[in-house]
């Protein structure tokens, strides 16, 4: 995975624009039809779709398919840095909406150790390890997305104050070096577990190859070059100056630092008694 080095031995405060490294070889739209709702959310007779990215749910009325309920789910891969340490606001997803009627939910998927081309992974298992569970969300609601235009949405769920700023922060720090799968689902069907009524409920979002790409970005992120190694102190504004293992002198802080290199007055080092003043 390539370092972004940004100046310095830790920049900090950057934003950082990720767009799926293989385009098209890194998304996947699938969906399925059955007439029974359970039966189709489980997923196990899938079909790729490869116009457009879709996030939906409904009700087929009339025709070959009459009586079947349709879902679709659209998978994104991400390689995040190697050097990424932490994120200090919640990341954005960006994505490129030209036909809109219904509110999406992004959330996490728990494939193991996905990589690149997700094309090469099992559509089956990335369905199933969609996670819609309200802990497990990203963004449980954007609302209807804007239509031909882009919508940058904030990937704020599950914040954790004095922690991270949501669980997409969370996962962009823990798996950097890796990949990352965002999972883009129906909000008031598939990700609320509601059978629809019609077929009016679907995102159709434009796909990584074309001239409006989706974009994950890492937004008020702190990288380390190659030269040194990660800035993972205890608390903020720490400069931790006699551990040999941290570089604290390239890094710029706020405030004041209040851990200081000093371990105690000379007169103190070494000894296990108090000073004392004695005459000859």
């Amino acid at each position: 995975m390539a370092d972004q080095a940004l100046g310095g031995t830790l920049a900090q405060g950057a934003d950082l624009s990720l767009t799926c490294p293989a385009a098209d070889g890194d998304w996947i739209t699938n969906f399925i039809l059955n007439s029974n709702w359970s039966t189709a959310k489980a997923g196990d007779s899938l079909v790729s779709y490869v116009t457009d990215m879709i996030a939906g749910a409904g009700l087929i009325s009339g025709g070959v398919y009459d009586g079947n309920y349709i879902i679709y789910r659209t998978h994104l891969l991400f390689n995040i840095p190697s050097n990424l340490v932490r994120v200090d606001a919640a990341p954005q997803l960006k994505v490129y909406s030209h036909t809109g009627y219904s509110s999406v939910t992004i959330t996490s998927n728990a494939y193991s150790n996905p990589s690149t081309p997700i094309s090469g992974l099992t559509a089956t298992s990335l369905w199933d390890n969609v996670q819609t569970g309200a802990s497990a969300l990203y963004k449980a609601t954007t609302g209807t997305l804007a239509t031909n235009a882009y919508n940058t949405i904030d990937l704020d769920a599950n914040a954790v104050a004095g922690e991270h700023a949501g669980l997409a922060a969370y996962h962009c720090v823990t798996k950097a070096g890796t990949a990352m799968i965002i999972s883009i689902i129906n909000r008031d069907h598939d990700q609320l577990n509601s059978a629809p009524p019609d077929n009016n409920d679907h995102a159709y979002m434009k796909k990584p190859s074309t001239v409006e790409f989706p974009s994950l970005i890492l937004r008020d992120a702190w990288f380390k070059d190659t030269s040194g190694a990660a800035q993972k102190y205890e608390g903020d504004y720490v400069i931790n100056a006699y551990n040999p293992n941290l570089d604290s002198y390239h890094k710029t802080v706020d405030q004041v630092p209040f851990g200081l290199n000093i371990k105690g007055p000379i007169s103190l080092r070494g000894t296990d008694n108090a000073y004392k003043t004695t005459r000859k």
